[in-house]
């Protein structure tokens, strides 16, 4: 008699809120984030949408630790962000989290593999080497192998924010 099959063993949400709010304490408050409760799991792709002025990119911040909110938790990787100082905030936000903007803010004096290797280079987990080699291979991924050595203002702008992705 053969064990029946078992689950892999639960991890924690890459990302997780409780009752996450943002409210700007103005003379009359304004509220831009109310009581949000998510579970984002690792390599779970996820929509937030909403009309203008919903709150979405205000989420985005507070997920992104740009911004805190008044109230509520968050979690990434199961670590509490909530006592996490400016320092610990940037340190995280460089090794677990990327930002894709709408307008792509790729450094213009910098050619496309350039503009990928800076987080690497500031994160200093890899030679030198290593990250000029994960640069051409994240852009080669995306379809910008002979492009490399470009500019922004050499690329379209699809491949400025496929530039953006990669980096």
């Amino acid at each position: 008699m053969t064990a029946p099959p078992q689950a892999p063993p639960r991890t924690s949400p890459l990302i997780e809120t409780e009752g996450l709010t943002r409210i700007l304490p103005e003379v009359v408050p304004v509220t831009l984030v109310e009581d949000v409760t998510l579970s984002i799991g690792e390599r779970e792709f996820v929509a937030i949408t909403g009309p203008s002025g919903s709150g979405k990119s205000s989420l985005l911040y507070l997920i992104g630790l740009l911004d805190r909110p008044t109230r509520g938790h968050l979690r990434l990787a199961g670590i509490d962000t909530d006592p996490m100082d400016e320092a610990e905030r940037a340190e995280r936000r460089l090794a677990m989290l990327g930002f894709v903007f709408q307008f792509h803010f790729l450094l213009p004096e910098f050619t496309a593999r350039e503009n990928v290797e800076i987080p690497m280079r500031k994160l200093g987990r890899l030679s030198r080497a290593a990250i000029r080699n994960r640069a051409g291979e994240l852009l080669e991924s995306l379809g910008l192998a002979g492009h490399v050595d470009k500019r922004p203002d050499q690329l379209s702008g699809g491949q400025r924010q496929r530039v953006a992705v990669a980096r």
